[in-house]
């Protein structure tokens, strides 16, 4: 859906029978809304950081057949939200997109089982809220290494709806959550309030470094800091226990800890 908004395409006026709900639009899923991916965030995370979300959800009737092309949408979708990222996310697309494309896209990868889900409960739609998670270099990390956590819907609803949960899910690397509802059923599943958050851990940046101080920028990582913290985490000490004075671009650098967080150096 590049270049479309994803909450736009899937608004649909909140159902009669969602009692619970007051507001005027929600997303509706399914096969036959035409959109099996609905709202979606991309957040950087390091590790250690906990990633929580949640969604308001509600449907009405049995579950019915169900269809499995989620997996190329959130691939589209996932190009698409990187490429309007930072510069650098948007570089290291630019010169890897048909290997990431090619990665995501093999049947063979953990990537389509976190996706497609081997054991659901068939009594309910086959709706999620997932969070997936992504190194550095964008490969996705194994559901057995914790790259993945998804909760399905229940069977019914009242009419109040209900919700679902992804509590403090620890991110295993430093890289990227990808947090997500879906709906893959004839039957619509409608969603609301989408919320994410991130608890920082206590890495907030590690480097990399060749023999003589040359930072690896490729697997190197940095935390992204709130927007009213300003330059409380300008970070000069870095390689080799020195400090960095960028007069003239002369990069000339360790901390092993900076403001109570870990700076790793390596």
């Amino acid at each position: 859906m590049a270049g479309v908004s994803v909450v736009e395409v899937t608004r649909y006026a909140t159902p009669a029978g969602w009692t619970g709900n007051t507001t005027a639009s929600v997303s509706r899923l399914g096969n036959n809304a035409g959109h099996n991916l609905g709202p979606n965030t991309l957040q950087k995370v390091m590790a250690g950081d906990q990633v929580s979300a949640s969604v308001l959800y509600y449907h009405q009737a049995a579950p019915t057949s169900t269809t499995n092309n989620l997996a190329s949408n959130i691939v589209t979708n996932l190009l698409a939200a990187l490429n309007s990222g930072t510069n650098t996310i948007s570089k290291l697309i630019e010169n890897n997109a048909s290997n990431f494309t090619t990665q995501l896209n093999n049947t063979t990868p953990p990537y389509i089982g976190s996706v497609q889900p081997q054991n659901p409960n068939s009594s309910a739609p086959q709706a999620y809220l997932t969070i997936l998670f992504f190194d550095e270099r964008f490969n996705f990390v194994a559901a057995a290494d914790g790259g993945a956590a998804q909760v399905q819907v229940a069977a019914s609803v009242t009419g109040n709806g209900a919700s679902l949960t992804l509590p403090n899910v620890k991110a295993p690397k430093n890289g990227y959550a990808y947090i997500y509802v879906s709906n893959q059923s004839d039957q619509d599943v409608y969603f609301d309030n989408l919320q994410a958050g991130i608890t920082a851990g206590n890495i907030i940046e590690e480097n990399h470094y060749y023999s003589y101080g040359l930072k690896i920028a490729g697997i190197s990582s940095k935390a992204l800091a709130p927007p009213l913290e300003g330059l409380g985490r300008l970070n000069n000490n870095l390689y080799n226990d020195k400090e960095l004075f960028d007069d003239a671009d002369l990069n000339c650098f360790n901390s092993k800890l900076f403001q109570g967080r870990i700076i790793r150096n390596k």
